[in-house]
């Protein structure tokens, strides 16, 4: 019984979330892309208690709330700002790459935030 994951020919595997293996589960935050700007803030704002949470764990913790700060304004604006996001939303991920549960939510908010701007 083959339990891989096989691709073939000129084919493009894309994909949000995959799982593999026995009773793998994907929970799929990303799936729905009409996420509100308000909605965002809100999940900005729940990052942001994670963040506070792990502070210990970050020698920049302030930095990276301000970041935060900064894309919550921006979303509020009717155009917002992409570069400006782009550059705080990467600041962030590089940032909190080794605490898995920041860095996933981090990207679900990155692909909402630019589904609607």
């Amino acid at each position: 019984m083959n339990k891989g994951i096989i691709v073939q020919g000129n084919a493009i595997f894309s994909a949000v979330n995959v799982a593999v293996g026995d009773k793998a589960k994907v929970i799929d935050n990303a799936s729905d892309h009409s996420s509100s700007k308000e909605e965002i803030i809100k999940q900005l704002d729940e990052i942001n208690h994670m963040l506070m949470d792990c502070r210990d764990h970050f020698d920049n913790v302030i930095v990276l709330i301000e970041d935060i700060i900064t894309i919550k304004e921006e979303m509020k604006k009717e155009a917002p700002d992409k570069a400006a996001i782009g550059t705080k939303i990467n600041n962030l991920s590089s940032s909190v790459s080794s605490i898995a549960n920041i860095a996933a939510a981090l990207n679900t908010i990155k692909t909402a935030i630019f589904s609607i701007i």
